[in-house]
């Protein structure tokens, strides 16, 4: 599979990170985890399972991270005259120190710890440090970062946001605050309502997380997103992806589920399909011109169950329609998605692309069919 050398375009969807209707579409995308807006287009790195990487956040990803920050341990920073003078006060002010680990978007452990300040039981203060696997502090993120002021990275932003959690579900333990980086950077805290097993987020309401099952612990959370990603890593190796650079004509889904399908007619249970899919897949196809930016192939899935596959096309007008679709039907019995068998594009890929592949520029599409565009 040759997927494109660089980076992925990822577009943001309406919803929530690992979140509502998330996020996170690359060109191979994932719309997934992650508070995110639609409409955006960012560039941005991602590794071979499309996974795009957590900017800033993803170098203090760790498997050794200690449980938590010390008391002890801020007290040694400060003496050792390291810390800044917003870390000393809050310190000395306060009469109980508590920490939460910083989280990356798929809940991965990091070296980073909020630490929590309360006075006479009332939260004065967060800030961010990072640890060494003892439990030494190395360093206060807003530094490390080289500044904070004004991101969602901001010691202030993260008491505000868990100030807001706690006034609104008294009752939620916060388990751990998510710091986003890619696109639009943000941050949430993660955590169980009482009598609830499963973990939530909060963006504003407690929400649950997208593209896997519920789950009730952070580690379970953290093993069903890893399988997540096996699997779109397995998926992405099926598919034949060629290098794709014009993205101003881009067929993008959201416009056509949430505008132009709404408007062509249709019956409404023959589209519902765009809405029930969490993730999906953007493979780039060319035109019968063999130029780009007319038509791309979407692979819709619900979790891990493909309900679509789907190829948008932008007419002369501007409209987006779908020029062809597979839908899976629906068990009678349960009102799920049975889930298609194979994907057509990579079974035609197999079938037309020659032994060399050197030659090819990609694959088009003529409104019928796939075929090859040479260079």
């Amino acid at each position: 599979m040759k997927l494109r050398a660089v980076s992925f375009v990822l577009l943001l969807a309406t919803g929530l990170l690992l979140l509502a209707s998330c996020g996170p579409a690359p060109k191979t995308a994932d719309v997934s985890t992650a508070p995110a807006t639609e409409g955006q287009t960012y560039t941005l790195q991602a590794n071979a399972e499309g996974k795009v990487e957590n900017g800033r956040i993803e170098q203090f990803y760790t498997d050794r991270a200690p449980a938590s920050v010390t008391g002890e341990a801020i007290a040694q920073y400060i003496a050792d005259d390291r810390s800044s003078d917003a870390l000393a006060e809050l310190y000395a002010d306060a009469d109980e120190v508590s920490s939460l680990p910083i989280l990356g978007t798929y809940l991965e452990k990091t070296s980073l710890f909020v630490c929590l300040f309360k006075k006479q039981g009332e939260l004065i203060g967060a800030h961010a440090l990072a640890l060494d696997p003892d439990g030494s502090v190395t360093g206060e993120l807003s530094a490390l970062l080289g500044g904070t002021v004004g991101t969602p990275f901001a010691d202030a932003t993260c008491f505000e946001k868990i100030s807001a959690c706690l006034s609104a579900y008294p009752d939620f333990e916060i388990l751990g605050v998510v710091y986003q980086d890619p696109g639009l950077s943000r941050i949430y805290p993660v955590g169980k309502n009482a009598e609830d097993d499963r973990i939530l987020y909060y963006e504003n309401e407690l929400t649950e997380f997208r593209l896997v099952e519920p789950f009730s612990t952070i580690e379970d959370g953290r093993a069903a997103f890893d399988a997540y990603w096996a699997f779109k890593a397995t998926v992405l190796s099926s598919l034949q992806i060629f290098e794709w650079t014009n993205y101003d004509r881009y067929p993008y889904i959201n416009k056509y589920r949430y505008q132009d399908v709404c408007s062509s007619g249709a019956d409404a249970a023959s589209y519902q399909y765009l809405y029930d899919s969490d993730w999906y897949l953007l493979v780039p196809l060319l035109n019968t011109d063999g130029e780009e930016g007319d038509c791309a192939l979407y692979l819709l899935y619900q979790n891990n169950k493909l309900i679509a596959e789907t190829i948008l096309q932008v007419d002369p007008d501007g409209v987006i329609r779908a020029a062809k679709e597979r839908v899976s039907e629906k068990d009678p019995a349960t009102g799920k998605y049975i889930g298609l068998d194979g994907i057509d594009y990579a079974t035609e890929c197999e079938r037309i692309l020659p032994s060399d592949k050197t030659t090819v520029k990609g694959i088009g599409f003529d409104g019928e069919n796939y075929f090859v565009v040479y260079r």
